[in-house]
């Protein structure tokens, strides 16, 4: 039964990412180097629940393929990783669009943002495509059944496999941290002065309410993090040198892998909530559809669409 369930997860996860990715591509406003690490975290959707949660959890065939059966779980930890690192791009970017919008101008240029899209896919995938080769080359060698998977600590893979996943994750921790401090700060210090004046103009209000919405943002970006994913990371990792408990194993395999499964589909949805235009777009799109379909319904309501589309271009 949770074996369908990750695979549901998988095939709706992946269908909604591809939906986000064409939509965004299809409107010309968002076609801009901002919004590639946005598209860039969608197609980590897609692939983590095309090319791991649905064949693995899906299908027997991942669970027999010498090959396959060592590649897959590789894979989607590198995806789970790599949402967490596009997590972190994204929450500097916010923060330097919202202190700095000048310098963020200049920076985020389409060459930039493409260097250090590729950095983030070669950093997961790369190293642990290094990783899954030493751990075949090993298990090739040294196990009958080609399937059987150690998690034991005295698999060198392992150990490198584990170090190198909570080093990551430390560093996404540290990130989020750090930047959602720092947006504290700074709105400590614009309330103060805020506090010393005796009038607050317009500029004023419209930064202190972006600075909070700011906060809002980041703040929820960091707590879903810590909530969906880290426990789950540090949990596989330690897990054998833990003393053995099946309450503890059936809700690491029920509740901790479940929603960590879930996480790189929540984020492109936080994100798509949190982006002012692409929100727009979004309602532009649903506006249009429901003027569409009363139109098509009621006739005076087409004639009434059709009379003010004369008038605009008149």
């Amino acid at each position: 039964m949770a074996y369908i369930f990750l695979a549901a997860v998988g095939g709706f996860g992946a269908l909604l990412c591809f939906s986000l990715v064409i939509f965004t591509l299809s409107r010309r406003q968002l076609r801009s180097p901002s919004y590639a690490s946005f598209i860039s975290l969608c197609t980590n959707g897609i692939l983590f629940g095309s090319l791991y949660l649905m064949p693995r959890y899906g299908t027997d065939f991942s669970r027999d393929t010498p090959v396959i059966c060592h590649m897959l779980p590789r894979l989607g930890q590198a995806l789970l990783l790599n949402v967490g690192l596009h997590v972190s791009v994204m929450t500097i970017e916010r923060y330097f669009a919202i202190v700095y919008p000048f310098k963020y101008q200049r920076f985020i240029t389409r060459g930039t943002v493409m260097v250090i899209i590729l950095f983030l896919w070669f950093l997961v995938i790369g190293l642990q495509a290094i990783v899954s080769g030493l751990e075949f080359i090993q298990i090739n060698q040294t196990v009958a059944n080609k399937c059987a998977y150690s998690r034991g600590f005295e698999n060198t893979s392992n150990l490198i496999n584990a170090g190198f996943s909570v080093a990551l994750s430390c560093l996404t921790l540290i990130i989020l941290i750090y930047v959602y401090t720092l947006v504290l700060i700074i709105i400590r210090r614009h309330q103060d002065k805020i506090r010393r004046q005796l009038t607050l103009s317009n500029p004023d209000k419209i930064a202190v309410k972006t600075r909070k919405k700011a906060v809002l943002q980041t703040g929820l970006l960091f707590g879903v993090y810590l909530v969906f994913f880290l426990p789950f990371l540090f949990v596989t990792a330690f897990l054998p040198r833990l003393p053995f408990s099946k309450p503890l194993y059936y809700f690491y395999i029920n509740v901790l892998r479940n929603m960590a499964f879930i996480f790189p589909f929540i984020q492109p949805l936080l994100y798509l909530k949190f982006t002012a235009n692409i929100n727009r777009e979004l309602k532009s799109i649903l506006g249009n559809l429901s003027v569409h379909k009363s139109a098509a319904s009621n006739p005076n309501i087409a004639i009434l669409t059709f009379e003010k589309s004369i008038g605009m271009q008149i």
